[in-house]
C-alpha cells in the first residue's frame, strides 16, 4: 500500500540493501560466521543475526571478564593466606631459637657448675686420703655432681630436640616460600591464558 503522500515505495519493490565490504576485513571469516547469508546485500534476518552474534560476544566478553577477577581475588587470598602462614612459620622459628639460645646458655652455666664442682671433688679427694672423717662429705659431692651430669644429659637432649625443631620449621619455610611463587606463577598465567581469550 502506497504512502499517503505516495513518496514511500511499496515493500515488495523496496531496493535490496547494499554494503560495499572494504578490503581490510576477512570476508572467509565472516562467512564462516554467518553462513549461507549474502554479505554484500543482506537481509533483515541477516542483520538480526548479526545483532544476535554481537550480543553473544558481548556476553561471553562479561563472563569471561568476571571469571578473570574471580581468579585474581582468589590468586590475591591465596597470597595473603601464603603470607600469614609464612609469618606465622617465622614467629615459630625465632621462638625456637630464643629457646635454643636460652638452653644453650643453661647448659654452659651447668658446664661451668660442673667444672667447679669437679675441682672441689679433687680438693676433697685429696683431704679425705688423709682424713676419713670426710667420707660422708665425698659421697655428698659424688651425689651432686651425678646429679648435675644426669641434668646435663637431659639438656643435651632438650637442646637436641630443639635443633630438630628449628631445622623441620626451616625446612617448611622453604617450601613454603616454593608454594607461594609457584602459586603466583600460575595466577600469572591463568590471567595470561583470560587475557588471550
Amino acid at each position: 500500500m502506497d504512502d499517503p503522500d505516495g513518496d514511500a515505495p511499496r515493500t515488495d519493490q523496496m531496493q535490496p540493501f547494499v554494503v560495499s565490504i572494504p578490503d581490510d576485513i576477512d570476508l572467509d571469516s565472516l562467512s564462516d560466521l554467518l553462513p549461507g547469508t549474502s554479505l554484500t546485500s543482506p537481509s533483515s534476518e541477516t542483520i538480526v543475526a548479526l545483532y544476535r552474534l554481537l550480543l553473544a560476544q558481548a556476553l561471553e566478553g562479561r563472563s569471561i571478564t568476571q571469571e578473570l577477577d574471580e581468579a585474581r581475588a582468589e590468586v590475591e587470598k591465596k597470597d595473603v593466606e601464603l603470607d600469614q602462614a609464612l609469618q606465622d612459620r617465622e614467629s615459630m622459628s625465632r621462638e625456637l631459637e630464643t629457646s635454643l639460645n636460652s638452653v644453650h646458655t643453661q647448659l654452659d652455666q651447668m658446664r661451668e657448675e660442673r667444672n667447679k664442682l669437679g675441682r672441689i671433688f679433687l680438693l676433697h679427694i685429696v683431704r679425705l686420703q688423709s682424713d676419713s672423717p670426710l667420707a660422708a662429705s665425698y659421697a655428698a659431692l659424688q651425689a651432686q655432681i651425678t646429679t648435675l651430669k644426669d641434668s646435663q644429659s637431659s639438656s643435651s637432649s632438650e637442646v637436641d630436640a630443639l635443633k630438630h625443631r628449628v631445622e623441620d620449621t626451616e625446612r617448611e619455610k622453604r617450601d613454603l616460600v616454593g608454594v607461594i611463587s609457584r602459586l603466583k606463577q600460575e595466577g600469572a598465567q591463568q590471567e595470561g591464558n583470560f587475557c588471550s581469550v
